[in-house]
């Protein structure tokens, strides 16, 4: 659950530099404030799916499985 949390941090780093605020982005990718607070505090529970609307919308990805998945082969 670290890596979430360390995801969930960047996110908000990023929606911050952009100057928008929780509610711009929920609104954005059509997901509650709740889904957003939840997402930046890395919290287990928020589908994937729902992780990469808001990291699309602020141009990040999303590469834990990437990562997990090279360092096995």
């Amino acid at each position: 659950m670290e890596h979430l949390k360390k995801l969930g941090e960047q996110i908000t780093k990023r929606r911050e530099l952009l100057s928008l605020t929780q509610k711009d982005v929920a609104t954005a990718v059509n997901l509650s404030d709740a889904t957003i607070r939840f997402i930046e505090r890395g919290r287990p529970g928020v589908s994937i799916a729902n992780w990469i609307k808001v990291a699309d919308l602020l141009g990040l990805e999303i590469q834990v499985l990437n990562k997990k998945m090279s360092a096995e082969k």
